[in-house]
């Protein structure tokens, strides 16, 4: 249950502080600071008027870059900052109530007067913070790695504003089941246009997507592949090499493991809600691992690898 009565207090609080908030100015831009991080290489041993002149990054919501945050860092054309998405909410909750059924209002711009004048004093102060923070760090662009974050969505719209570009390093691309592709489509459907300066996916079908849903135009999208992948490929090729040049290794066959609970087998409804998983779908998993081991021990020349996501390795996955 909401408690209402607590609600109404904080925005007491946030009234005050929204008259004040030139006050909050300089503790909050030290506070940013201390907790924006520099990515360097273990190898860089340059000094900060080097790096000063490097094209300069931040990346919000730092931990859902999976692998692309250190790729970006390894170019010594950038100087890559970041920071955690906690941050970010802490900062929102100085003004703003966050609580999900308000979310939807603050993106479509139809709060009620007195959150609409919440949410104003939060982007005039952004504004004076986010100025003076980009003119020290000289950002030169601010990511992330989704647009459906609420606590990314103020300080990306506001970077916007003050002339340092949003771009989107769109990650969630898999969209060849139909249902993720329905649950994606409708998603940017129901989102405002989109508010920054381009959009970087991993392939033609999630630019396809996105241009579609009129989520963003046409020319506010580009598959450009997924920054990670990059070592994979090299990775790839020197295997292709040496299997041309070196002695012949043992076969290998892995499954890409995706148990019941993964999104891939709900079957979803209109209104977003979803069915229940396939019919007997657990005695399918069991069964498929069984034959795998089955094949294991008959192919004892074969190594068999099954790599699950770390995320599934947990007690829901079927016995």
């Amino acid at each position: 249950m909401i408690n209402f009565s607590k609600l109404r207090k904080f925005d007491t609080y946030r009234d005050v502080i929204g008259r004040l908030y030139w006050l909050l100015i300089p503790p909050v831009l030290l506070y940013l600071f201390l907790v924006i991080k520099e990515k360097k290489q273990p190898g860089d041993k340059s000094g900060v008027l080097t790096r000063r002149n490097r094209i300069a990054i931040l990346l919000l919501d730092s931990e859902r870059y999976r692998g692309d945050i250190d790729v970006l860092s390894s170019n010594l054309e950038f100087r890559i900052f970041y920071i955690e998405q906690k941050h970010l909410s802490k900062i929102q909750k100085l003004f703003i109530n966050l609580n999900p059924f308000v979310v939807p209002d603050i993106v479509h711009d139809r709060l009620p007067k007195k959150e609409k004048i919440r949410n104003n004093y939060l982007l005039d102060f952004l504004k004076i913070e986010l100025t003076i923070l980009s003119f020290i760090l000289k950002i030169r662009c601010v990511t992330t790695a989704h647009f459906k974050y609420i606590e990314d969505y103020h300080f990306t719209y506001v970077f916007q504003k003050i002339g340092v570009p949003y771009i989107a390093l769109y990650r969630e691309c898999n969209l060849y089941s139909k249902a993720i592709y329905s649950k994606s489509f409708r998603q940017m459907q129901s989102c405002v246009n989109f508010w920054g300066a381009h959009i970087i996916v991993h392939n033609d079908l999630t630019a396809k997507a996105l241009r579609d849903s009129n989520f963003c135009s046409q020319n506010q999208v580009s598959a450009l592949g997924a920054l990670r992948v990059d070592y994979l490929s090299d990775l790839y090729n020197n295997y292709l090499y040496q299997k041309e040049t070196l002695p012949k290794k043992r076969k290998k066959f892995t499954l890409f493991y995706f148990p019941p609970v993964s999104a891939s087998f709900i079957l979803y409804e209109a209104g977003g809600l979803h069915k229940i998983f396939w019919l007997n779908l657990n005695r399918l998993f069991i069964d498929l691992n069984e034959a795998i081991l089955e094949l294991a021990y008959e192919n004892k020349d074969i190594d068999f690898v099954i790599k699950p996501k770390a995320d599934f390795i947990s007690s829901s996955l079927p016995l």
